[in-house]
């Protein structure tokens, strides 16, 4: 219900930028209303009023390479390579002084964790980590892809530090999606380290998320 709430203020805040010419505004709406109308699973719509973005000159390099970015996000999951190539597009038109670059390498990370290409995953997500004034859900982000890189090379301890910092940064964002991602990592490393106490306590903490939130991870 809270989501659906927001597709409606979105659709008319929309409504009334488009009345008084403001393309600035409907370019915000219409990533919001994007945004929004993904986390309720019907992205075909949120994929529509991306793609006017991208061919519409009136907005801002900067709106349209949010689209783009936003649109590659989308396509992650399904196609990866054309995820690749909106991103790739969000780069250029961001660029060169670009305030969205951690978001980009945090998508490309993820991009390159599909691959297991754990180098390249590794660069990135430090390169996030070093950087001033990151916003903390890049930097949750970037510490859980960096603790699945390093649970993926067998640094079980780091790895577990890395997604306990992640949990700490999820828990104050309250993204259920997010802990459920960092919970299943943590429970994970755990049945790898043998702490079967952390594992049934991930376990329990996964399915109190599962019962409180429609997540898409839940019952994989």
């Amino acid at each position: 219900m809270h989501w659906e709430s927001a597709a409606v203020s979105w659709r008319e805040a929309l409504t009334a930028y488009q009345a008084i010419d403001d393309w600035e505004g409907q370019g915000r709406a219409r990533l919001g209303l994007a945004d929004v109308l993904a986390r309720l699973g019907r992205k075909t719509e949120a994929e529509n009023n991306l793609f006017y973005m991208t061919g519409q000159g009136a907005f801002s390099r900067l709106l349209r390479a949010r689209a783009h970015y936003q649109l590659a996000l989308l396509a992650a999951e399904k196609d990866r390579e054309q995820a690749g190539r909106w991103l790739a597009e969000a780069r250029q038109l961001c660029a060169p002084d670009c305030a969205h670059v951690s978001s980009f390498d945090n998508l490309e990370a993820r991009l390159s964790a599909a691959r297991a290409d754990w180098g390249m995953v590794e660069r990135l997500t430090t390169g996030v980590l070093a950087r001033h004034e990151v916003v903390a859900a890049e930097r949750s982000h970037a510490l859980r892809l960096l603790a699945e890189t390093q649970f993926e090379r067998g640094e079980l301890v780091t790895a577990r530090a890395s997604i306990i910092q992640a949990l700490t940064l999820d828990r104050e964002l309250a993204e259920p999606e997010w802990l459920l991602e960092d919970y299943t990592l943590l429970g994970r490393i755990a049945a790898a380290i043998g702490d079967g106490v952390e594992q049934k306590d991930a376990a329990a903490r996964i399915a109190s998320l599962c019962r409180g939130a429609k997540l898409a991870g839940c019952g994989r």
